[in-house]
């Protein structure tokens, strides 16, 4: 059994490396926006219903791997991924990718979280749980530098042969993907949680959900700034000096390369209390999303250094709170409760992108940037000030 696990924390990297999408991941938006004609609130309310799927399917989908098995699940989502490329592929109209957009999002739900938690119970079964972080941070760095390498393709294939192209490579990287999770095993279940209070303590789904409500919050609200920078940034550099998704695709790489760096530093530096590093990677985020904003001389270089502030600390910030989420939570609910993390994640961001779309139209990218940086500062005032109270109360117990 000890040697099937350790094959999972081998073969992570290789499963993360070629399901995330990185092929289509420049390309998509203008893929729709430009070659398929779709406009920009066309392509909010793409991104709402299809979000929207997700956000619904996450909690039952992670409730349903904890019951048939986390590799199951992630076999299912990464079939579901193989579909939503053929439907990208054939569509003509838009309820056509919102229907791609809406299974791609129940392909994420099925492997979100359950992919998590295999890992975090493979170390478990290892007795390993500590090199959690770390394995996770490296594996997060390894498909990055995979994504990187694909959006650079994935550019370079729709900008000089045809825009399909990228889709019908990104099905057969989801076959192969496919075929390294049919190599995993299955980690076994327990109820015990990891926390300060000792391993041993059980701990049931509800409790859970209340110990990690603040960090629910905390994640919800710093996932407003990458998604505004992920969803404007396209058709603001492409409407400036005419982007093609060749050039997106290298920019994209760049950022991506940097969030990769942010992975990577999460799992090898050694933080004394990252609560900390979680409440200084919020500020910094926030002070890319008024770069955003920054119509100064300088323009595009002020936006490039916003956007790449963002992603670095989105790197950073991703390992820390999963090892949190996982560290409070039982075995058994694992995948249910990191489920229920994401769908919180993509909650915020999901209810505003009409409204940003219509403020930026109405008012211009600074005020936009500016309300929404505004909005965010409250939930992650009070989300951090409620997790650093979590954390005293645990050191003095």
């Amino acid at each position: 059994m000890g040697l099937s696990l350790a094959r999972n924390l081998k073969l992570y990297p290789w499963y993360l490396s070629l399901t995330w999408e990185g092929l289509s991941n420049a390309v998509w938006y203008l893929y729709l926006f430009s070659f398929k004609g779709l406009s920009l609130g066309e392509m909010a309310w793409l991104v709402l219903l299809g979000d929207g799927v997700t956000v619904i399917s996450e909690v039952p989908t992670g409730w349903i791997a904890d019951r048939i098995g986390r590799r199951r699940s992630i076999l299912l989502g990464i079939i579901l991924q193989a579909l939503s490329a053929v439907l990208f592929i054939f569509g003509n109209d838009f309820w056509t990718f919102w229907l791609a957009m809406a299974v791609c999002g129940l392909g994420d739900t099925f492997r979100s979280g359950a992919d998590e938690a295999l890992l975090y119970d493979s170390c478990r079964g290892l007795n390993r749980v500590p090199d959690y972080r770390r394995l996770l941070s490296r594996s997060m760095a390894i498909a990055t530098v995979a994504m990187v390498a694909g959006q650079i393709l994935g550019g370079m294939m729709a900008t000089r042969i045809s825009w399909t192209l990228p889709f019908w490579c990104e099905l057969a990287v989801s076959t192969a993907g496919f075929l390294v999770v049919l190599s995993m095993l299955e980690a076994p279940h327990t109820d015990d949680v990891d926390d300060e209070e000792g391993p041993g303590s059980r701990v049931s789904l509800l409790p859970s959900l209340l110990r990690l409500l603040p960090l629910f919050i905390f994640a919800a609200s710093i996932e407003l700034a990458p998604e505004l920078s992920h969803f404007h940034f396209p058709a603001e550099l492409e409407q400036a000096i005419g982007l093609t998704p060749e050039q997106l695709g290298f920019m994209y790489a760049g950022f991506e390369l940097l969030q990769g760096l942010g992975n990577w530093l999460a799992g090898h530096v050694s933080f004394r209390r990252p609560l900390m590093v979680l409440a200084g990677s919020s500020i910094a985020m926030l002070a890319g999303l008024l770069l955003l904003g920054t119509r100064s001389w300088a323009g595009l270089a002020v936006f490039i250094v916003g956007r790449a502030l963002i992603d670095l600390m989105t790197g950073l910030a991703a390992p820390l709170i999963s090892e949190e989420a996982n560290r409070l939570t039982g075995s058994a609910n694992r995948a249910t409760v990191l489920s229920i993390l994401n769908a919180a994640s993509r909650l915020l961001p999901l209810s505003v992108l009409p409204l940003s779309a219509s403020l930026i139209a109405a008012s211009g990218p600074t005020k936009m940037y500016a309300v929404f940086a505004g909005a965010m500062l409250l939930p992650i005032v009070i989300s951090l000030l409620w997790m650093f109270s979590l954390e005293r109360r645990q050191a003095q117990a």
